[in-house]
């Protein structure tokens, strides 16, 4: 059930115990160096949730003890081709603790497996400007020595170095092979920013698979003389990213400046592959000799450099390979081809109506490219249920390849944005009336769903899968797509 902007673990992940749930107000002033960020909220309105084998189980207004919320994290940190075995790339540990609370401390101590002592320093970067969005305090360090397989404890200390209870973590590495680094990683300006693209980087059973939700990559832009991080974006499965040149171009897991507030100068852009071994426990690769060096005047990308697969500041290519708007029904590349036009006056003839099922569009021969842009209406027909977990949630999902639903997993209301739906990136054209169908129900559509999907691809064979989940029967919940649009573009 998890959304775009969503972060951790689904509560059925949750240990057993007690959790502070807040909701805060979070204030930007773009206008200043670093952003100046200010949260609010009232800590009287907090409520305490008592877990018990991964299920809410009560909610209270109250805790026996003052709560903390912390987490922790061990990477090791590996840097070198994937031509070299992992034993002979460099490797660095890396230790981060955050949280908030009753209490701020003044360090934190890393205790590792044999016994070493490491102390970390308050840390802010793009991900956590000031002291953090999320968080009240953020502390780490990189040590030049790789985390060996054990248990690593966090305790977080007051300004006589004693030990406050609560501000405590514990992480168990396993020492996992490390995933390849990212290759042919690849870079050209568009109107909207830098369009980052990189092959996919083999599965590592149990740790490293993206498609299913097993690891993720990470995309860094820093000022190297200064160190300072203006851009990032992590959590992301898929292998493209659009480094955004304005505010509004900005995804929901991407955080920092855009390309026009960047200062003129030289900057370093990577992308790392994160291995997820146990909980806090990860393993990283990159290839800093690869790093793609972008030179930035005027607030513009003026010159790409590096070792990437193709660099330019050219237009890329655009072709496109499908438009179909369903008149006259549905062509051989759909697995499903039913169609509706018994409500032309609202909907003209769309593919559906579907509800739990999987219809999947597949394109064959197609020539050498580097990414698809994939753009659709959908239709949201009769008592959809947004997020209600009494009577949903009720989604709609589109995925690539072999997965349901790695492009795109929300859930829609039958009613207008708001009403108990996580989708919010774009307004429909029609929402709440009956257009058709059951006459109790309202229906929506949107027009050009999440402003469309980019995403990286190269191969001569392409599938899209789109789907809906956790549904009634056609008659009472159901969707169909219009307007299909498929273009496949290539680095200059």
């Amino acid at each position: 059930g998890f959304g775009p902007n969503d972060y951790g673990a689904p509560i059925d992940e949750w240990r057993d115990g007690t959790y502070r749930l807040s909701v805060r107000v979070v204030v930007e002033d773009w206008s200043k160096p670093g952003a100046s960020v200010s949260v609010s909220n009232d800590p009287a309105e907090d409520l305490f949730l008592s877990v018990r084998n991964g299920a809410i189980a009560a909610v209270s207004r109250s805790a026996a003890a003052p709560g903390y919320e912390i987490h922790a994290d061990v990477v090791a940190a590996y840097d070198g081709p994937a031509s070299l075995p992992p034993h002979q790339r460099n490797v660095s540990g890396r230790f981060f603790m955050a949280g908030r609370g009753p209490q701020m401390p003044d360090a934190v101590r890393v205790t590792l497996p044999d016994g070493t002592v490491r102390m970390l320093p308050r840390y802010t970067d793009v991900f956590s400007p000031g002291t953090d969005w999320v968080t009240q305090f953020r502390f780490g360090a990189s040590f030049p020595e790789r985390p060996w397989p054990g248990k690593y404890v966090f305790a977080g200390l007051d300004a006589a170095g004693v030990p406050i209870p609560g501000i405590e973590a514990a992480v168990s590495v396993a020492g996992s092979r490390p995933p390849d680094p990212p290759a042919g990683v690849s870079v050209w300006a568009s109107p909207e920013g830098l369009m980052v693209t990189w092959q996919p980087v083999p599965v590592v059973p149990g740790t490293f698979d993206p498609d299913r939700g097993i690891g993720f990559y990470q995309l860094t832009v820093l000022q190297p003389e200064a160190a300072i991080m203006v851009y990032g974006a992590g959590q992301m499965r898929g292998t493209s990213h659009l480094v955004p040149r304005t505010r509004g171009e900005f995804s929901p897991n991407s955080l920092g400046s855009p390309i026009q507030e960047w200062p003129d100068g030289t900057y370093h852009l990577f992308v790392v592959a994160n291995a997820e071994e146990n909980e806090g426990s990860l393993v990283s690769s990159e290839d800093s000799r690869r790093n793609v060096v972008l030179t930035v005047q005027g607030g513009a990308v003026v010159r790409v450099e590096g070792a990437a697969a193709s660099t330019s500041t050219s237009t890329p290519r655009r072709i496109n390979v499908l438009s179909d708007a369903f008149e006259g029904g549905a062509a051989g590349v759909w697995s499903d081809r039913t169609t509706d036009a018994s409500n032309r006056d609202q909907f003209t003839e769309f593919l559906g109506r579907f509800t739990n099922d999987t219809v999947s569009l597949t394109l064959q021969n197609l020539p050498p490219h580097d990414l698809v842009e994939l753009t659709f209406d959908l239709y949201v027909i009769d008592s959809w249920d947004g997020s209600n977990y009494r009577s949903g949630p009720d989604y709609f999902q589109v995925g690539s390849g072999g997965s349901r639903d790695n492009l795109f997993s929300e859930t829609f209301h039958s009613g207008c944005p708001g009403e108990g739906m996580s989708y919010a990136a774009t307004r429909p054209e029609s929402c709440g009336p009956d257009l058709g169908f059951n006459p109790i129900y309202g229906d929506s559509i949107y027009r050009n769903l999440n402003n469309g999907f980019t995403f990286g691809h190269t191969g001569s064979t392409l599938v899209i899968n789109f789907s809906g989940s956790g549904l009634q029967d056609v008659e009472d919940e159901s969707w169909g797509i219009d307007n299909v649009r498929i273009t496949l573009v290539s680095g200059p």
